[in-house]
């Protein structure tokens, strides 16, 4: 029996960013100053497997940084309006 082997050369495969949604706040959410804004989300990340809370920072287009993980913000610490909140993850390698 005769056979052939050929072997590739070496690649890379590039680490892939996480996959983030945000969980709370619900689009359209209200609060008053009395109340909280908790800042929740899911990240999962294809290297680094299912993460509650890697490194994810929040924050608003008015107020700027919120804070880091799971956020609860008092509703008087943000300035009255309409705000974009943004949430950035990180993986362990640093996507």
């Amino acid at each position: 029996f005769w056979s052939t082997t050929v072997t590739s050369a070496p690649f890379v495969v590039r680490d892939q960013p996480p996959q983030l949604w945000i969980t709370s706040p619900l689009d359209g959410a209200v609060i008053s100053p009395e109340g909280v804004l908790r800042l929740r989300a899911g990240v999962a990340d294809r290297e680094d497997g299912l993460e509650r809370f890697p490194t994810l920072r929040w924050i608003s287009d008015r107020d700027g940084p919120l804070g880091t993980g799971p956020v609860d913000v008092n509703g008087a610490r943000l300035s009255a309006g309409e705000h974009v909140i943004t949430a950035i993850a990180t993986d362990l390698a640093g996507n």
